[in-house]
């Protein structure tokens, strides 16, 4: 028997119907009494719950968001589970500390996401600036576990040379700024940070592994170090009013 968590529905409506706020968690877990699938569907908090449920109902959708219809529906031959659901599985990672890695580790990291951008079968976004990722994998459980003992590796921070708290205290204060600049237009189309110890060229490529782009757009862009601008120019670029 299938049990509905709290914040948890079966629908038929199609993801498309889906806030932010909402994922899917299995596919095909269900099908009425007209042959439409169903799959159930968990959100956030209550609040968004209830306008998403709403939402479905605007469509006309069937949607089951408590227990004794599901069983009711069931037991009246109404609904029926399937054989084959869905499961959706997925994972983040977190390589915050990747642009403090030697050369070689990075580059390893850059080769296996592209790698695995390239398989059918899953997704894999990048966020803060390609320092995170999230995997999805939609039913092929070995697919899931390859994958994520491919990017397990790399979690474990073997980069930072300090421990403890002075590698925190690093990690906060000593950063650098720089630019990315399209050489061809002269636009700024990224500001990013990296420790003092990642030179220009690393991270640019780490950029451009986060904007899905490989070692070969190094030639259209140019990485620099942000202007500092002294505090002797701000004095003469601001003048306090005279009272």
């Amino acid at each position: 028997m299938l049990k509905l968590a709290r914040r948890q529905c079966l629908t038929t409506a199609p993801e498309d119907y889906d806030y932010g706020w909402a994922r899917t968690l299995i596919l095909n877990v269900a099908t009425d009494s007209r042959g439409r699938s169903m799959r159930l569907v968990e959100n956030q908090d209550d609040w968004h719950f209830n306008q998403q449920v709403m939402r479905y109902g605007s469509g006309l959708h069937l949607t089951i968001d408590r227990q004794i219809q599901l069983e009711e529906l069931l037991e009246y031959g109404l609904l029926k589970l399937t054989d084959n659901p869905v499961h959706i599985h997925r994972r983040t990672f977190d390589f915050s500390d990747a642009l403090g890695w030697p050369d070689e580790r990075l580059t390893r990291l850059v080769e296996t996401v592209e790698e695995i951008q390239a398989i059918d079968g899953l997704t894999l976004n990048s966020s803060n600036g390609g320092l995170c990722y999230s995997l999805e994998v939609r039913g092929d459980n070995d697919l899931f576990d390859q994958t994520v003992t491919q990017l397990a590796e790399f979690e474990a921070d073997t980069g930072c040379v300090l421990n403890g708290k002075a590698n925190s205290i690093l990690r906060i204060t000593a950063m650098d700024v720089h630019v990315i600049k399209h050489l061809r237009t002269g636009n700024v189309v990224a500001v990013i940070q990296s420790r003092p110890d990642v030179s220009q060229e690393q991270a640019l490529v780490h950029w451009l592994a986060s904007c899905g782009l490989t070692e070969k757009a190094t030639s259209q862009f140019q990485c620099d170090n942000a202007p500092v601008i002294p505090w002797a120019s701000l004095a003469k670029m601001f003048e306090p009013i005279a009272g």
